[in-house]
């Protein structure tokens, strides 16, 4: 699970946290949501430089085990307490060689400050966050990018049809490191609709392009800096009770350059502390 793939997923899941035809709204002053995840990456596949789809050798592959926590607290009305601890197995195939290796990802920790209309149907948010690597990459397949990064986001959340929601969504990623990057762009559109007062049903869209003067290809999306990609992720999620309420969710890469085509499947729980 690379490090773009990583944020692709923690976005979804803030985008889900509040149940009912709430996008990106609060949690509330002194309130606290939890997220639990876990997600199933697999490739063997990707897209060219010049994004024509081809295979990898014959029994090579790459995929990971994704475990994250999420936490949402609410520090005010309007302002969020938003960290995240991801926890990464990879196993990737290579010409025949299999490596593997597992450990903790990129932390990140920041805010998230909301502007609610005055019918509190309509929210503007915008969000920094800072990214801290727990790791070293002196092992393959690699964990992620090794370098402190920040984050910068801007969504337009409304309620464009009765019990349902849409998000629009824009967001600057940059790591700092290393002279190479890269520097990430990404914009993102979601529609979710209650289905009854139980359950809810999301599609999202999120185009991504990542530039870098490191240009090399690696089956490890980790090792991949400079390419672009567009993800369609498709979810579904049951309140069980006032506090609980779990989700699935499956991803697909529509097209790319550079970049592996990759398949997921994903299971989180969002529970709400009293």
């Amino acid at each position: 699970m690379n490090s773009a793939i990583n944020k692709i997923i923690c976005s979804a899941v803030l985008i889900l946290l509040v149940f009912s035809s709430r996008a990106d709204w609060p949690v509330g002053k002194g309130r606290t949501s939890l997220i639990a995840s876990y997600n199933y990456f697999y490739s063997s596949k990707y897209f060219d430089a010049n994004g024509k789809l081809a295979s990898f050798n014959p029994g090579d592959k790459f995929q990971s085990h994704f475990y994250g926590l999420t936490m949402v607290h609410g520090l005010s009305r309007r302002l969020d307490l938003i960290t995240n601890l991801p926890f990464i197995a990879q196993d990737q195939v290579s010409n025949g060689i299999r490596k593997t290796n597992a450990g903790v990802g990129d932390v990140s920790v920041g805010l998230a400050y909301h502007f609610p209309s005055a019918e509190f149907q309509k929210h503007l948010t915008i969000k920094a966050q800072v990214i801290i690597p727990t790791y070293e990459n002196n092992k393959t397949p690699e964990l992620g990018y090794a370098s402190k990064g920040v984050q910068a986001t801007i969504n337009y959340s409304f309620t464009p049809i009765k019990q349902s929601f849409a998000v629009i969504e824009g967001s600057y990623t940059r790591f700092i490191d290393y002279a190479e990057g890269p520097n990430q762009y990404r914009g993102a559109f979601t529609f979710g609709r209650s289905l009854n007062k139980y359950s809810l049903v999301t599609f999202n869209f999120a185009h991504q392009v990542s530039e870098s003067n490191n240009i090399a290809f690696n089956p490890n999306p980790q090792a991949t800096r400079n390419f672009s990609s567009g993800l369609f992720t498709v979810a579904y999620g049951r309140k069980i009770s006032r506090t609980l309420t779990p989700y699935l969710q499956g991803a697909y890469t529509l097209y790319g350059k550079n970049i592996g085509l990759g398949m997921s499947a994903s299971v989180f729980l969002v529970m709400k502390l009293p």
